[in-house]
């Protein structure tokens, strides 16, 4: 298929665009722009990058994740997820900084999913002693910071004001479709854990997983994602 110029400019020639996901960047200028954010990411940090295949390789490995999108919002979230992931891997120039991957589905009775950042957090610095599991008291009670907001609805602690049983909301009773933010859970003034949350509200009961392509099919799936290597590693 060819673009004529007067589209929404990108990251390629849109006139030589032939797949669907080149389709839609092309006719969505939101995408359009979140494309050539994700260039100029990518490119930034490739110059800082320790492991310049290893981030070659993940951003290839994106590019098919990114192509199974039969959608605008699906592809925005992924672009979104990703720009941060890269803007991260730009400031950090250890392997210190720990981001954990999460999808969950909306919940069709209610219009709302229930999130407890700080049960994810105590989780992924489990410790294995003897064949028990240890779970990292030090996220308990926990400080929880919003740095990236959802596009599509609001994320907010509990009635008590705390964070142990927060909530994801659409800001739209007609919203349908992915949505993406990220948290971040401090316990005590030391290890860090950044929450990249792809949440989906379903229309209808039978939705049984969320259908971005980052969740391999699944309703809830956790991965922990290296920010040196990218690499996918399940938790569940």
């Amino acid at each position: 298929m060819l673009f004529p110029s007067c589209l929404f400019a990108a990251s390629f020639d849109c006139a030589q665009a032939k797949s669907k996901m080149e389709a839609l960047i092309c006719s969505n200028v939101e995408l359009s722009k979140y494309d050539e954010d994700m260039a100029t990411a990518y490119a930034e940090a490739l110059i800082h990058a320790s492991a310049p295949l290893a981030l070659k390789k993940a951003q290839r490995d994106w590019l098919r994740t990114a192509q199974r999108c039969e959608d605008a919002t699906c592809l925005e979230t992924l672009f979104l997820s990703r720009i941060a992931l890269l803007a991260s891997d730009r400031n950090t120039q250890e392997a210190t900084e720990h981001i954990l991957g999460v999808c969950e589905l909306v919940s069709y009775a209610t219009f709302q999913l229930e999130i407890f950042p700080d049960i994810y957090a105590r989780t992924y610095f489990a410790e294995e002693k003897s064949g028990v599991q240890h779970l990292a008291q030090d996220f308990y009670p926990a400080q929880i910071t919003i740095v990236q907001q959802p596009k599509h609805g609001t994320v907010e602690p509990n009635s008590r004001g705390d964070w142990s049983r927060a909530k994801y909301r659409p800001n739209d009773d007609a919203f349908l479709g992915n949505d993406f933010f990220i948290l971040q859970v401090e316990g005590n003034g030391h290890r860090k854990l950044k929450i990249y949350w792809f949440v989906y509200t379903p229309d209808s009961y039978g939705v049984k997983y969320n259908p971005n392509p980052a969740c391999k099919g699944r309703q809830y799936h956790q991965w922990k994602i290296s920010t040196i290597t990218h690499n996918l590693h399940r938790l569940s």
